[in-house]
């Protein structure tokens, strides 16, 4: 048999699949979406870039990244809990209990910032810290809390609705538009292109997308729940999965911010900037995972919770080699066109290509292990990979605090690369020994 004639087979048997007939359209839709969305966030920075330097840059993407960690414990766990309850309970027609986890949901993530944002006020007075260069982004820094909070959870609410491309059309495609237009309206107001103008047109586009969010998940939300009276006696069931949720996704985003945090900390904000593009670059290779991850989890859910162990190692092994194959050729576009990308957002960001490179490895091991995250996630192991997650951001904080003050950029991408590879491998072997399932494109045999 010839070639080719191999690769027709192999096509015909994933299209004779009806598990890859309903992923593969699932996925193009919210694939197409991220990459535009993606394509757009790029375009956005270049203005942005240049307009306020490496040095502003740096100040913005750093308070962006505190704010960012705050708001995964300000949303107590509930976006995720959203994903999972609410097409239970609208599948079982439950109202009182989907107005009960809705309510639960954003009275206590707005209770949870109010509570973070007066902690910090209070630590600011207490210490004495009325001298940082960061003070005067504390109020602008709170607003943004607020609002992502907020935004992120009505997201997931409508992702819950199964209303997914709808929210990643808001998110991913009209946001970067409205921040656009507010950046460059605000510019011309702070002297010298001051952070503030980038972090107040953050708020505001946030701010207008969580209301269009809003307006499209009251009309989805059944009638009957609208005049239901909220049932809270699911909680605890919310609690068991929210309280991992927070523990895991914290570290996950510590795990990718780590570097920028610590790079603005100890080598300065420039440096912080510049990093910033060459690992918003690199993240451009998890767009194919994120855009599984999204039509999987539920799958997931339900495959291996009634025991259909083929169909769930059938739909891994297709979802791997889309992962991967997508990675692959991010990648080496990348490698290939990163230095003529990088002099598009200012001639210091040149500097950002090596640890781009370097942080693309660590990418390229993520995307051969296929959706683990989510496979660990939707089959009730959030606690052991929140323990993983725990031990890689220890690892990356220290590998930060020793490599950066050497080898600067270099230093935090070798650390974060390595982090990332660290729990990658660790979540893989742990999955193929306890679970019996290969979730990657290697030739790995499984013993039942």
């Amino acid at each position: 048999m010839s070639l080719v004639d191999k690769i027709r087979n192999i096509l015909k048997t994933f299209w004779d699949n009806n598990d890859y007939k309903k992923f593969s359209g699932n996925s193009l839709g919210v694939l197409l979406t991220k990459l535009s969305g993606v394509f757009l966030a790029f375009l956005v920075q270049i203005p942005l870039t240049r307009l306020l330097g490496a040095e502003n840059y740096g100040i913005y993407v750093y308070v962006l990244s505190w704010v960012m960690i705050a708001a995964v414990f300000t949303r107590l766990g509930m976006d995720i809990t959203f994903v999972k309850y609410i097409p239970t309970y609208v599948t079982e027609k439950k109202w009182p209990s989907m107005k009960g986890i809705l309510a639960f949901g954003f009275g206590g993530a707005v209770a949870v910032c109010v509570l973070l944002i007066g902690i910090v006020s209070a630590g600011l007075y207490i210490f004495d810290l009325q001298t940082s260069v960061f003070l005067p982004f504390i109020p602008v820094g709170a607003a943004l809390l607020v609002v992502l909070t907020i935004s992120q959870l009505t997201k997931e609410a409508l992702r819950g609705l199964k209303l997914v491309i709808l929210s990643e059309i808001m998110e991913g495609i009209i946001r970067p538009f409205i921040f656009l237009a507010f950046f460059l309206l605000f510019f011309p107001l702070f002297s010298e292109g001051h952070a503030h103008a980038a972090l107040w047109g953050n708020i505001l586009a946030a701010l207008a997308v969580t209301v269009l969010l809003s307006f499209h998940l009251w009309r989805q939300i059944p009638a009957p729940v609208k005049t239901a009276k909220p049932d809270f006696s699911d909680r605890p069931a919310w609690l068991s999965l929210a309280l991992p949720m927070i523990l895991m996704a914290g570290m996950g985003l510590l795990l990718s911010r780590t570097d920028i945090i610590m790079l603005g900390t100890i080598a300065g904000t420039a440096d912080a900037g510049i990093y910033a593009i060459g690992s918003r670059l690199a993240d451009l290779t998890t767009v194919g995972l994120l855009a599984a991850n999204t039509i999987l989890a539920p799958q997931i859910s339900e495959l291996y919770h009634s025991d259909q162990r083929e169909r769930l190692q059938s739909l891994l092994k297709i979802s791997a080699w889309f992962v991967f194959a997508f990675t692959f050729c991010v990648a080496l576009v990348l490698t290939i066109l990163g230095p003529f990308l990088l002099s598009l957002f200012g001639e210091a960001f040149g500097a950002a290509y090596v640890p781009m490179l370097i942080l693309l490895v660590g990418q390229m091991v993520n995307a051969l292990a296929g959706p683990i995250g989510f496979l660990m996630l939707m089959t009730g192991y959030q606690k052991q990979t929140a323990k993983m997650l725990f031990l890689a951001v220890l690892l990356n904080i220290v590998g930060n605090a020793v490599l950066v003050p050497y080898y600067g950029m270099n230093g935090a991408a070798i650390s974060t690369g390595f982090s990332v590879a660290f729990v990658i491998v660790t979540l893989f072997i742990w999955i193929v020994k306890n679970m019996q399932l290969n979730p990657s494109i290697l030739p790995i045999k499984i013993r039942k």
